[in-house]
């Protein structure tokens, strides 16, 4: 990641709920902006067959509060309890293994 970046020290964080009137969940990530993200973010969904309803993609300076209401392989929202985990923990190592994090 660029200089700058490496400076701004924030763990990314993921938030998965469920969409209380449609058959969707959404996945909050809170991270460090930094190019490439959405295509970081892209093959994580597509490694789980995760695909993408509708986005909301918001930077704030160096800070990123992306929601992405997606559904599972069968168009439904995600209520598995493991496949929520192996969503959460993949997106955050893989955008997390190149920046510094505070200790």
């Amino acid at each position: 990641p660029p200089r700058a970046l490496r400076q701004f020290k924030l763990a990314t964080q993921v938030n998965i709920t469920r969409h209380p009137h449609l058959p969707q969940s959404a996945i909050e990530v809170v991270t460090p902006d930094r190019p490439g993200l959405l295509a970081i973010i892209a093959g994580v969904f597509r490694r789980h067959g995760i695909s993408i309803v509708s986005a909301r993609i918001t930077t704030l300076g160096e800070r990123v509060e992306d929601v992405f209401y997606v559904t599972d392989r069968e168009g439904k929202l995600i209520d598995h309890p493991d496949l929520e985990q192996e969503l959460s923990s993949g997106i955050r190592a893989e955008l997390d293994q190149h920046l510094e994090l505070a200790s």
